[in-house]
């Protein structure tokens, strides 16, 4: 882990920003239908905990990201005006890699190391991701909960339906 000689003043600013932001409610839904869920926005953790980091003398800088893209294409029958057409379908999976300085204003600091995913039909993907792993890894170096549950504690993933949007038979996999 890399840090600087001494770390006791950044760490009494940490516990007063956890001190400081004890939760951020799920005021955001994502999705439609049953494959909606509640989820905490990137504005909501970033006006809180970057206020919070503000009073506390705290900056967070990205130093690193490391992206992974996956391209998925197929072709599917669309139904438009009474006619099946054959179109052809992209998902972008971007994984991220990615480090931060969290830094103090007495000099100092330590690295973070995150991570995040994001998946758009276009060119997205990334923004998503590096959004991701930014939210988590502020969420997580304060312990901030969000809303009364964790989502992880209601279903399990294995009781959700795999999507049936993606032929593999007709998928081509690009790896950057």
């Amino acid at each position: 882990m890399n840090k600087s000689e001494s770390i006791s003043e950044l760490m009494k600013a940490v516990v007063k920003v956890m001190a400081d932001v004890s939760n951020i409610e799920k005021n955001l839904t994502v999705g439609t239908g049953i494959s909606a869920y509640k989820g905490v926005s990137d504005k909501d953790v970033k006006e809180k905990v970057g206020s919070a980091m503000e009073k506390n003398g705290l900056a967070i800088f990205t130093t690193k990201v490391e992206p992974s893209i996956q391209i998925d294409r197929w072709e599917e029958d669309v139904i438009y005006n009474g006619n099946t057409q054959r179109k052809t379908k992209q998902q972008a999976f971007t994984e991220v890699k990615t480090n931060y300085i969290l830094a103090h204003t007495s000099g100092e600091w330590i690295e973070l190391a995150g991570y995040g995913q994001g998946v758009d039909t276009q060119d997205k993907g990334a923004g998503k991701a590096t959004t991701y792993a930014l939210k988590n890894i502020l969420l997580y170096t304060f312990m901030i909960p969000t809303g009364t549950i964790d989502d992880s504690d209601n279903e399990h993933s294995d009781s959700k339906e795999v999507p049936r949007n993606i032929n593999q038979a007709n998928s081509t996999q690009v790896r950057r």
